[in-house]
């Protein structure tokens, strides 16, 4: 049995997108004219370099490309292609073609975000388990029905009934600001994500310290959040970088066992939840907003009150060093 039966090259780095785009080959040579060739590929965007892969079973890039003011073109790359986008950098012209159109406008937004960044580091990319191991293939059953049905819901609910509670109002906000299917789409993945870190606890695959990291970056979003409730000590630029925070913790986390489909889930929710816009809406004064943050409120004071001793000095330790280091710098004599 080889070993890719029960393990697979993933990518030991954090980079900012990666997946499977067919990418055009050029004209060949075929009976009764020339034929345009799409064969897939695997990517991986990091800073202004997007590199190629032949597979997603491949350690080395075969090449890259420095895309550093470099045009994205969306129109006119093919005539019998649907999601089909292009590169040109200079006599570089690479086409691709997605697999929908969500997936197209995500890699033309991060595309088009990295044009003025620095060429980005080769990805590390190494041998270990991941979705589709033994132990992935084991639970994915329970995970897809975990995302797709009520009992999601339920185990969130036995597990923590305030982080059930959050979900629904969570839920109802995304559906009022962005539709009902956006909603929809949002809480499975945050559900089916919950279930996969769920595993990877339960299986002893993700270690007890490496969850135990995440506890800081968790009650800084909180202990934020929290403060929203006033418009006096809102600061929801503040929370956005916390949530981002929140997110690299997660990615380092959890990006050596699971596959890009889902560390892509978990980009577009942190996504959804750092834009400034989407927050700004929900700290809106509209009543329709207020009703439901202030359920959310209501949550976390009574989930406040049955932290332990140890985890509200943790969060009220670093609410004094953050305070200390944000204070005016004390002027001294020497300074006159």
């Amino acid at each position: 049995m080889s070993t890719e039966s029960f393990d697979a090259i993933q990518t030991d780095s954090q980079v900012d997108y990666e997946g499977v785009l067919k990418k055009r080959e050029g004209d060949k040579e075929k009976k009764g004219g020339l034929t345009t060739s799409w064969s897939p590929k695997y990517f991986i965007l990091t800073g202004s370099t997007l590199y190629l892969y032949t597979s997603q079973l491949k350690a080395e890039p075969k090449s890259s490309l420095n895309i550093k003011d470099a045009q994205i073109i969306t129109t006119d790359v093919s005539k019998d292609k649907k999601n089909a986008f292009a590169i040109k950098q200079g006599d570089i012209y690479w086409a691709f073609q997605a697999s929908s159109k969500d997936e197209m406008d995500k890699w033309v937004k991060l595309l088009q975000a990295n044009l003025k960044k620095e060429p980005g580091e080769q990805p590390k990319r190494v041998l270990g388990k991941k979705e589709g191991s033994v132990f992935f293939r084991g639970t994915k059953n329970l995970v897809d029905s975990v995302g797709s049905s009520s009992l999601g819901r339920k185990l969130i609910k036995q597990f923590s009934p305030e982080a059930d509670a959050i979900l629904s109002d969570v839920e109802k906000f995304i559906e009022m600001a962005s539709g009902k299917e956006r909603s929809k789409e949002i809480v499975t993945k945050v559900i089916k994500l919950a279930a996969k870190a769920s595993s990877l606890h339960q299986g002893k695959i993700v270690k007890g310290e490496e969850f135990e990291a995440l506890k800081l970056p968790i009650l800084r979003v909180w202990n934020t959040f929290s403060d929203c409730e006033s418009s006096f000590s809102r600061d929801l630029p503040l929370l956005s970088r916390q949530i981002k925070d929140l997110h690299t913790h997660l990615d380092k986390m959890l990006r050596p066992h699971l596959t890009p489909k889902s560390m892509n889930s978990m980009r577009d929710i942190v996504d959804y939840f750092t834009d400034l816009s989407t927050l700004e809406k929900l700290f809106a004064e509209e009543k329709k907003y207020q009703d439901l943050t202030e359920g959310i409120f209501s949550t976390l004071k009574k989930a406040w009150e049955g932290l332990s001793p140890s985890d509200k000095k943790i969060i009220l330790d670093d609410c004094l060093a953050q305070t200390a280091e944000n204070a005016p710098k004390k002027m001294e004599w020497s300074d006159v």
